[in-house]
């Protein structure tokens, strides 16, 4: 979904997480670091869903 900075990553990560909810439907929002010079920009948001 994207690179972000480690405190926007779980900010996002929420609010995927509440705007499936609203789906009935549940959100696993993980933040992957993915290594660089600024560890505080390399960070992947990945959401798992389930049903």
């Amino acid at each position: 979904m994207g690179v972000y900075p480690a405190p926007l990553c779980a900010a996002y990560g929420q609010y995927y997480q509440a705007y499936f909810a609203t789906q009935g439907r549940r959100a696993y929002p993980r933040c992957i670091y993915v290594g660089g010079e600024f560890p505080l920009l390399q960070y992947v948001l990945l959401v798992t869903l389930v049903n």
